[in-house]
């Protein structure tokens, strides 16, 4: 028997399998109270019906950071420390030459210990460097290591001197235009380049190396400007009187089929010394001679032995050159799509030494002198082209 004051209404509810029976305990014992008439229907809200898709889903963001230890608060609070110190010593030895700033600012003194030593190491790489420039150098201090030199013989007999020009033109050719417009010598057509290198050999004569880049804008086209190149060849000695002052003039002049030239010119400079080169030289213009594009080449290199005109050493200075000009055509990228030919210039100049007496200051003066025919074959470019403009 089961003893409570609330007997009288309690209902209890069973649970057998996943009916509910409800009883009702009268007087100690359970009655079984009729059974409420089951229905189909299902609620939509119950827990095990739920539609998942129709259910609006809140996820709030859980932050997962974890928050700084104490070490690193106090670690991020020392560099803040190490900031404001720098600040203040910045501050305080401000204008302070560098000797006296180390000695007011110790915070500075490992920074200036790592800032010496990297550059003690920019310095030795630096001089490394240098020593292989000065050592590819050594390869260029005589003509005959020069890349457009090849040695040149030509005899008494008019067509065998002209066979060996045409035999070695096509090769003269290639070669220069290999040279200067190859990888190592390729730059920027659009900006303007100049580099040059003057030295004495070992055996006193007086050498240069030149290499530039220059541009000509504005032009009608590249025929032009090698037109106006041909024309300064063709009347050098001419130009080369009227521009120095020094008389020029040709003692010989052969020219084969205006594929090849062969001339030796003497020119006397104002103290009285005359020098003499033999040269032979090429000219072409070629129509895909340049990655596809057309190109003009014009390359000079000296007679070494010359049985007809042999060279006179104890009356003239003798004066060598190997050298190539390429002319390409580009267009300019501004509003005005002009035409503009870069010409690309690549020599060896080579005054030998006299081998009759001559004064410090003439020699000096065949030094001086020793680019001045290229400078006088630009500005003559210049003034065929521009000739209403004036000529820097």
């Amino acid at each position: 028997m089961l003893s409570n004051p609330y007997i009288g209404g309690l209902v209890t509810k069973l649970f057998r399998s996943d009916q509910p029976i409800i009883c009702r305990l009268v007087d100690g014992s359970l009655i079984k109270e009729p059974s409420m008439p089951t229905s189909t229907y299902v609620s939509p809200t119950r827990v095990d019906n739920l539609n998942t898709d129709a259910l609006k889903v809140r996820v709030f963001a859980v932050d997962k950071r974890r928050k700084p230890s104490h070490a690193e608060r106090k670690k991020k609070l020392e560099e803040e420390i190490r900031l404001l110190e720098s600040g203040v010593a910045v501050l305080k030895t401000r204008g302070l030459p560098p000797q006296l700033l180390l000695q007011k600012d110790p915070l500075l003194r490992p920074v200036a210990v790592e800032f010496s030593t990297l550059m003690y190491s920019i310095n030795t790489q630096q001089l490394r460097v240098a020593k292989m420039q000065s050592a590819l150098s050594q390869c260029l201090t005589d003509q005959q290591y020069y890349p457009l030199y090849s040695h040149i013989k030509l005899t008494k007999d008019w067509k065998e001197r002209r066979g060996t020009l045409l035999a070695m033109r096509d090769q003269k050719i290639r070669n220069a235009l290999n040279f200067v417009m190859g990888p190592g010598g390729i730059n920027d057509a659009m900006k303007k380049q100049s580099s040059q290198n003057q030295f004495e050999n070992e055996e006193g004569d007086l050498c240069c190396v030149l290499f530039d880049t220059i541009q000509f804008p504005g032009v009608k086209s590249l025929q032009q400007v090698y037109d106006a190149l041909s024309f300064y060849k063709n009347n050098m000695e001419i130009i080369i009187t009227e521009q120095l002052g020094h008389i020029t003039i040709r003692e010989d002049y052969d020219e084969v089929n205006e594929a090849a030239f062969h001339t030796r010119i003497l020119s006397t400079n104002e103290d009285g010394i005359t020098t003499e080169g033999n040269v032979v030289s090429f000219r072409a213009m070629l129509s895909d001679g340049y990655n596809g594009e057309p190109c003009a080449v014009m390359v000079g290199d000296s007679v070494d032995e010359d049985d007809k005109y042999p060279y006179l050493s104890h009356r003239y200075v003798r004066k060598d050159i190997s050298t190539a000009v390429v002319l390409t055509e580009n267009r300019n990228t501004g509003e005005k799509s002009d035409v503009v030919v870069t010409m690309r210039r690549a020599a060896f100049y080579k005054v030998r030494r006299p081998e009759f007496p001559v004064t410090f200051c003439e020699l000096e003066n065949l030094r001086d002198a020793t680019t001045q025919w290229s400078d006088v074959m630009l500005k003559t470019i210049r003034g065929i082209l521009y000739p209403t403009k004036t000529n820097n």
